[in-house]
């Protein structure tokens, strides 16, 4: 099932109609100071298993025309710096769960992820993820609790398919943002 979403050409669409949402609550909301927002996107090019339009290479963001402030919304697109499309960092993840060896660096070729870049990523979700602020916040949201928190979980947490893989990235967007300064 995730394989068919990589494949599916469609899919960057309805992403970005998600974040195309995220960002106009974040416009709504204006920024802390009542300055006005204006657009301020700038260019990314996420890797994905095959080539993406140029409309879906950018990332939504604002300015504050008051004071000069940046304001980028949630991304279900994007994590963070990450060059790799949030998705496919989500998906490979949990596919290659459980796996190693020959079918791990399979999977890995087939995704254009390099192995010292799938490592990161396990690291990333084993080590960084769980101690998040985001996390410790969000965790008391599952019952039985998830320890320790891996994309297969959450996956399974969620509603299976499109669906749940369109809800579990909503609800990890909020890591695909720097925490605002306390």
């Amino acid at each position: 099932m995730l394989r068919s979403i990589i494949s599916d050409r469609c899919f960057f669409s309805t992403l970005f109609r998600i974040d195309s949402e995220l960002a106009e609550d974040t416009r709504a909301r204006g920024c802390p100071c009542g300055g006005a927002l204006h657009v301020a996107d700038y260019p990314r090019k996420p890797r994905w298993p095959h080539d993406i339009s140029s409309e879906h290479q950018h990332r939504l963001s604002f300015c504050c025309a008051s004071c000069r402030r940046r304001l980028t919304p949630p991304s279900v697109r994007f994590l963070g710096r990450h060059v790799f499309a949030f998705p496919l960092v989500v998906i490979a993840s949990a596919l290659a769960q459980g796996r190693s060896g020959h079918p791990l660096a399979l999977l890995l070729r087939e995704l254009g992820v390099d192995r010292r870049t799938f490592a990161r990523w396990r690291t990333w979700w084993r080590e960084v993820f769980p101690a998040t602020r985001f996390w410790n916040l969000a965790r008391a949201r599952f019952s039985p609790p998830l320890d320790p928190p891996s994309p297969a979980s959450l996956l399974d947490r969620f509603a299976s398919g499109l669906d749940g893989l369109l809800s579990l990235l909503r609800f990890l967007s909020p890591l695909s943002r720097p925490d605002p300064a306390p």
